[in-house]
């Protein structure tokens, strides 16, 4: 599921926090808190636009 994030970093106001979030977990439970804070803590952007 962290290759997902890639793409859907983007649809949030700061994409490079989502990404660094999820990136570094290593267990699931660390992922699924991690998911949880992005959408809890993260707004998303106005204009949801890949950056590469």
């Amino acid at each position: 599921m962290k290759e997902w994030w890639f793409y859907a970093k983007c649809a949030f106001a700061d994409p490079a926090t989502v990404h660094k979030l999820v990136r570094k977990t290593k267990k699931v439970d660390e992922y699924r808190a991690a998911v949880d804070r992005v959408f809890r803590e993260q707004p998303l952007a106005p204009i949801a636009r890949f950056h590469g």
